[in-house]
């Protein structure tokens, strides 16, 4: 009976939360912000249905936990070299100057020089999930906008290490502030060499070993192993759980297993973010804003000010124009939900006052409910304030040459190397290790992930690629796939390759924009790929040559070695 008890309000939260993005989608707005309506109507300030407990609160911690895993999956080493003037130009340039902006409006108003500090870099971040969440719906996450706004989100993210770090060196009394900040640096980086050396050594060899097994449920309970393990780790370490959780998601971004991993937690971060802004909902309380709203509204204007002041100048001194300067400013205008997170460690460690606390708290929650509304009149708003055109930005040709390979056999190893000469980007998918560990080895953009998914497809940016080739040698895997691309991408040209002539026209049923080749070679098929990208005749067949010359090379040493 107790444990009943205990979950009803779980599944009140759910109902709730199920309701407000319903409300949501209706009204075409963010679904974050129905679950954090929900969670301040059935909050104790409204209707008092539900009150905050430990489960609930651990379950919020646990969604922030996935999505710092999350966060960590989608970095990469390489992708950060490519986006560095944007990281490290936008995103330092952009936390250093609303930082010291606000930690000196903080001081003025009477904090400590710790809680200053605290302060200044929490307002300074803005939310990751509400701004990916607007992009995506927008179809805007590959847009000029939308790549810069995700590479200061990138550096703001990685700043949340150190600023979790610091939160917890200054509730050590025992040290100076200088002391302390060189403390929480040394600590930051000896826990990264930590992990790094450990993700390594054991964590990949796990996965590679798991994966042996050919078992989803095995892969699963892995990554959630791996998740709450790591996450559990920094913790008893004195450190946070989404500390460890992100550099789990850092190690296994460099491993081929990145995009399967990315969609089996993907379901378990959804949920648990959404009871996280449930619980921001619960938290936040209404007679605070009642009886200091005056004050809540100028930290409100404030936070703004000093958030979209300082990114639309660093938008425009990098050379951005003024309606890319504006819309960039007002989409991370918003206060950030790490934020609420410091501020709540920051309680505990008694370096912040608990009203001060629920009036940032406040702040941040009704700059969350501000943002949409912002973002969906950006552009108008740009024209108007910058007097210039606004820019048309669109995805149609962000992923122009973009090739998406599902299956990496003969036919799909054949054609990676043609792309690869001929300089167009492709991605590559198959759930065979040892095929992935040879292409891996030998330098092509190769990773595991089950192709026939649709998950997989779409993280692998199966919906912006300009052409699919399906090289697996199924004709239910290729239906599986043309059907789901059926549903909403049936402008992507697919080029299928199948040995079994009766399956084609039954193929050309679900989707007429298809080249079908039945050639085990998968030539034919490579130089249908090349045409469909405007490639010249005599290059494609120099290509061809060269691929056939190596083809032939190899055949005939293998003739020499074992007769």
């Amino acid at each position: 009976m107790h444990a009943a008890h205990e979950l009803a309000p779980v599944i009140i939260l759910l109902s709730a939360g199920l309701l407000g993005v319903l409300l949501m989608q209706i009204l075409k707005l963010t679904s974050i912000l129905g679950y954090f309506f929900a969670g301040v109507v059935i909050g104790p300030h409204v209707l008092g249905i539900v009150a905050e407990s430990d489960l609930k609160t651990l379950l919020a911690e646990i969604g922030v936990v996935f999505l710092m895993f999350d966060i960590g999956l989608h970095l990469s080493v390489e992708r950060l070299w490519e986006g560095r003037r944007q990281f490290v130009g936008y995103g330092l340039a952009q936390m250093v100057s609303a930082g010291l902006l606000f930690f000196s409006i903080a001081l003025l108003a009477g904090q400590s020089v710790e809680a200053a500090l605290i302060i200044g870099g929490g307002l300074a971040l803005s939310s990751t999930a509400i701004v990916l969440q607007l992009l995506s719906e927008q179809e805007e996450t590959t847009s000029p906008v939308g790549r810069s706004s995700t590479a200061i989100l990138i550096f703001q993210d990685i700043a949340v290490v150190f600023l979790l770090i610091l939160v917890t060196v200054l509730g050590d009394n025992s040290a100076s502030l200088v002391e302390s900040l060189g403390l929480a640096l040394l600590k930051a980086v000896a826990v990264l060499t930590i992990v790094f050396l450990l993700g390594h050594f054991v964590l990949k060899p796990a996965l590679s070993w798991i994966n042996h097994f050919n078992s989803m449920e095995l892969f699963t309970a892995a990554i959630l192993l791996i998740v709450l393990g790591t996450a559990t780790a920094t913790g008893l370490a004195g450190l946070s759980l989404p500390l460890g959780a992100f550099l789990a998601g850092l190690i296994i971004s460099e491993t081929e297993f990145r995009y399967q991993v990315q969609a089996e937690i993907q379901p378990f971060r959804n949920l648990l973010l959404g009871l996280f802004f449930i619980t921001v909902g619960l938290s936040l309380d209404l007679t605070v804003i009642a009886e200091y709203w005056l004050l809540v509204s100028a930290m409100v204007a404030v936070l703004f000010a000093v958030k979209v002041g300082s990114l639309w100048l660093v938008a425009h001194f990098s050379g951005g124009s003024p309606s890319f300067s504006i819309r960039l400013a007002l989409l991370l205008g918003q206060g950030g939900e790490f934020a609420l997170v410091l501020f709540g460690v920051a309680v505990e460690d008694k370096l912040l006052d608990g009203l001060s606390a629920q009036l940032l708290m406040a702040t941040i929650g009704i700059s969350f409910v501000l943002t949409p509304f912002l973002v969906q009149f950006s552009n108008r708003l740009a024209c108007r304030l910058a007097k210039t055109e606004c820019e048309q930005v669109t995805t149609k040709n962000v992923c122009r040459g973009r090739v998406l390979i599902a299956g990496f056999g003969v036919v799909g190893q054949t054609l990676a190397r043609v792309l690869e000469a001929e300089g167009i980007q492709y991605t590559a998918l198959d759930r065979d290790r040892d095929r992935i560990a040879k292409g891996m080895s030998e330098g092509f953009n190769v990773a595991f992930g089950d192709p026939v998914q649709p998950r997989i497809l779409a993280l692998a940016g199966a919906e912006k690629a300009s052409a699919i080739v399906i090289a697996i040698d199924k004709v239910m895997c290729a239906k599986t796939i043309m059907n789901w691309l059926k549903q909403k991408h049936e402008h992507i040209p697919v080029f299928i390759h199948a040995h079994d002539p009766s399956a084609l026209e039954s193929l050309k049923q679900v989707n007429a924009n298809i080249m079908i080749d039945i050639e085990e070679s998968g030539y034919a098929l490579s130089s249908a790929v090349l045409r469909h990208f405007a490639v010249p005749h005599p290059q494609i067949d120099h290509h061809l040559r060269m691929v056939k010359a190596e083809d032939e090379h190899d055949l005939e040493f293998l003739q020499q070695q074992f007769g």
